[in-house]
């Protein structure tokens, strides 16, 4: 039984240290994400328009940059759609580089 709980405890342990912290700046609103792709469906669950992938989203979100801000966004992909908005300084990450626990465990 004790096992069980300790695994329990472990994969949450382990599940919060892999989330990133998103930060979208002119709207000063956090959230905390896995990956480009969960922090994408973020903002597309969170526009004032409805769009059912997050493509479909991000082909919208850079033709709105572009148009109001002349702002260039890729969305061939989640991956470059971020690495824009991080170098355009609309997204700050806390959180990418993980250090090791104990100096030995890596989650």
């Amino acid at each position: 039984m004790l096992n069980y709980y300790l695994s329990i405890s472990f994969a949450s342990i382990k599940s919060n240290l892999s989330a990133m912290k998103y930060t979208l700046i002119n709207r000063k609103k956090s959230t905390s994400a896995k990956n480009h792709t969960d922090f994408v469906t973020y903002m597309r669950k969170h526009d004032l328009q409805d769009f059912s992938t997050n493509s479909d989203f991000m082909e919208a979100y850079a033709h709105r940059k572009m148009t109001f801000e002349n702002i260039v966004l890729r969305s061939s992909s989640e991956d470059d759609f971020v690495e824009d908005l991080i170098k355009n300084q609309l997204v700050t990450i806390d959180g990418q580089d993980k250090k090791p626990i104990l100096g030995f465990l890596k989650i």
